[in-house]
């Protein structure tokens, strides 16, 4: 979620309560967590052959969710209040009943601020091994984990960067040395990178996209990281078409697309093909792709139903798997992702006895038919 679009959800509010990190024993003057066993034991392994994902040496296409309790630094101010609900009733089981709601996965996201150790205001070494630690617990559930680093407004960093740089490295540096021999980790190298999202992606910006992408790539694989790593593209990952190839000793990088732009405007102004075609789909035909996040929050309007089934037909058709928005989103609306009211979640729905719940509706949403999808691995003929 790019949370300084011009039609962003203006959630914000004053950190009020101590935060309850994420695991138990991550106060203030916590050490390191004890090195994991080596992951390669655990479901749940991924790699790339031949550019197709495969899971557990099966071709995979994720099903999962996106949970963003992990963002924000306990340090910060002005903390938006979904941020801060998510940190405070974080549980460890919620990874447990994400696998028994179908999904295959979770992707997680640590703020740059938080997990840079050079940032002696925001950095903080308890919150970075809780983060370490609800990683480690997602994959005892049986989750494939996607891990990310993010440096957008909600992590107060004054001077956000629109690429990767060493601020970055330094957190991975933090994080590799616990997930490099469990390749049921994925690694997310940066959250939706510039420009954008609505100025047209110069050959020069991709140009800078590929310095900066495989600066990272080397720095991770220096650590001795042997995940697969993930590149977002840009247009803050609304745009993968035209992406350069990048450098990985490994040969073990995917791509990640945040489709969100179709809503912005009215959808009735877009073919839904071509823009899908344009913006990520035409590169999966050559490339892994896993839409690392999405929903439907960015525009309201009665084609909200039409085009999920479409878009979710249209991924399925492709390969490409999905980390949907939000798992643990507690906003007072479900905002176009799948729960809201977080640590009491209500599922989202588009129909409620046949009638299309108007915008405006807090549950109004695509809840409901992706949870169908997760548990069933059916897509629904309708939306519910």
């Amino acid at each position: 979620m790019h949370f300084s679009r011009q039609n962003q959800l203006v959630v914000t509010g004053l950190l009020v309560q101590a935060l309850t990190l994420m695991t138990t024993g991550c106060g203030a003057n916590s050490t390191a967590p004890n090195p994991p066993a080596n992951g390669s034991n655990l479901p749940g392994q991924v790699s790339i052959v031949n550019k197709q994902l495969l899971r557990d040496g099966k071709p995979w296409v994720p099903h999962g969710f996106f949970q963003v309790a992990f963002q924000a630094s306990p340090n910060e101010q002005n903390v938006p209040n979904f941020e801060t609900q998510a940190q405070a009733y974080y549980s460890p089981q919620e990874y447990t009943d994400m696998a028994n709601a179908g999904a295959d996965s979770v992707r997680v996201m640590l703020g740059q601020t938080v997990g840079d150790p050079q940032n002696t205001k925001l950095y903080s070494e308890s919150f970075v091994n809780g983060f370490i630690g609800a990683v480690q617990e997602a994959r005892k559930a049986g989750l494939t984990v996607i891990v990310g680093v993010q440096d957008e407004s909600i992590t107060q960093d004054p001077n956000p960067t629109d690429l990767p740089n060493s601020a970055t490295q330094r957190v991975w540096a933090q994080l590799v040395p616990a997930f490099k021999n469990d390749k049921g980790i994925l690694l997310e190298l940066f959250n939706e990178p510039g420009t954008g999202p609505d100025q047209a992606v110069q050959p020069s910006d991709w140009q800078d996209w590929v310095t900066a992408m495989n600066s990272t790539i080397a720095s991770v694989r220096a650590e001795g990281a042997k995940n697969v790593v993930i590149a977002d593209g840009l247009a803050h990952a609304g745009i993968l078409t035209g992406a350069p190839t990048l450098t990985d000793s490994l040969n073990q990088t995917a791509y990640a697309a945040h489709p969100y732009t179709f809503q912005e405007s009215s959808e009735e102004e877009r073919n839904e093909q071509a823009f899908l075609d344009n913006s990520f789909g035409n590169f999966a035909a050559s490339n892994p792709v896993i839409i690392t996040e999405w929903g439907q929050g960015y525009y309201c309007g009665p084609t909200n139903p039409a085009f999920l089934l479409f878009f979710l037909n249209y991924i399925q058709s492709k390969g490409i798997g999905l980390e949907m928005s939000f798992w643990d989103w507690g906003g007072p609306t479900a905002f176009g992702g799948t729960r809201y009211n977080y640590p009491n979640p209500v599922v989202s729905m588009y129909y409620d006895n046949g009638s299309l719940l108007t915008c405006g509706t807090a549950q109004r949403g695509p809840g409901l038919t992706i949870n169908s999808w997760y548990a069933t691995n059916v897509l629904p003929s309708k939306v519910l």
